[in-house]
């Protein structure tokens, strides 16, 4: 429901329609169907209310007679043999050539050669000039309400229903050696068991009652006054009548989280570090930007403390000496 709510592909309405059109036109539907989509929702609700998806799994997955078996078996050099094989495939249609046909194709590879190292300077490409370009900045309007000490800014904005939240809890405050335990503090939250569920259970809920919660660090910078403020911010998103769900989930993990499961905290800490490995190798030239960064501006430092490779660093001590640390982090 939120996927078609929102209907975002690359911020663009258009394309997520047209998508999903051409999937009603492929079975010969109505591709104006995806216009109705809320009446479907509608319907698959009640539906929710009885039985009608514990049965159809039923009917047609566990009672299935129907069987079909895909066997996957390595075979050690099948590799090294591929590329033999095609290395012989290519060296018997090269013999094949004549000299003059040989030579053609070697003269088409300089002139592909030279096209690609020449000056762009040489090449029209179309493009926009500056002013071209809209200088007029989209101004976000908002209204500021401040209630028992706490700043709300409200943005009004047509949304389909759907209310999006961003709560942001300032650290500054912290003495900056403690500031990757919060970070991974935030990594636990949803992820251990709270008083009342397990976190099976906690993120099921969060599944059927809100359209997914993120923690993540944000470190500002002051242009005129070069201050740092530094800030966890807790973005989750509800449809409105799910807003009561939401809160009371919100609040069994503020105010219920229970960090006391050894192995349940080794397991997280376990996957963050396997999962900041495995962005490190996609985005190794974000990595080394950001370093540098840390070395040169106070906020770089602060945000690679944060979430950067200090934070990575962090993970990994703790958990090479996690039986020892475990304690202090539990503190």
């Amino acid at each position: 429901e939120f996927e078609w709510k929102e209907a975002n592909i690359h911020n663009s309405h258009a394309l997520f329609y047209l998508f999903k059109a051409c999937d009603y036109w492929y079975y010969g539907e109505d591709i104006f169907e995806v216009l109705n989509i809320s009446k479907i929702i509608g319907k698959l609700r009640d539906y929710a209310k009885g039985d009608f998806f514990e049965d159809f799994i039923r009917q047609y997955l566990v009672n299935c007679s129907f069987i079909s078996k895909c066997i996957l078996k390595p075979e050690p050099g099948k590799n090294e043999a591929d590329d033999k094989k095609i290395a012989d495939e290519l060296k018997s249609l090269k013999d094949a050539l004549s000299e003059e046909r040989l030579q053609s194709i070697l003269k088409l590879n300089e002139k592909l050669k030279n096209l690609s190292e020449r000056d762009c300077k040489d090449v029209n490409i179309p493009s926009l000039a500056l002013s071209d370009v809209k200088s007029d900045i989209w101004n976000c309007y908002y209204n500021v309400e401040k209630r028992g000490g706490v700043t709300f800014l409200h943005v009004k904005n047509s949304s389909s229903d759907m209310a999006y939240f961003d709560f942001a809890f300032e650290i500054n405050g912290i003495d900056s050696s403690k500031l990757p335990l919060i970070s991974f503090l935030t990594d636990l939250l949803t992820q251990v068991d709270t008083k009342n569920y397990s976190y099976e259970e906690l993120n099921k809920r969060f599944a059927v009652s809100t359209g997914g919660s993120s923690f993540f660090p944000e470190v500002i910078e002051h242009k005129d006054t070069h201050k740092i403020t530094l800030r966890i911010i807790w973005n989750i998103k509800a449809l409105r009548h799910k807003l009561d769900d939401m809160f009371a989930l919100m609040s069994e993990v503020a105010h219920l989280s229970i960090f006391e499961n050894d192995k349940r905290i080794k397991e997280v800490l376990e996957s963050t570090i396997l999962k900041m490995e495995s962005g490190f190798l996609y985005r190794g030239d974000y990595v080394v930007r950001s370093r540098i960064s840390s070395y040169l501006l106070e906020g770089g430092k602060y945000a690679s403390l944060l979430g950067g490779f200090d934070y990575f660093q962090f993970l990994k001590e703790f958990n090479s000496n996690f039986e020892m640390r475990i304690q202090e982090v539990k503190r």
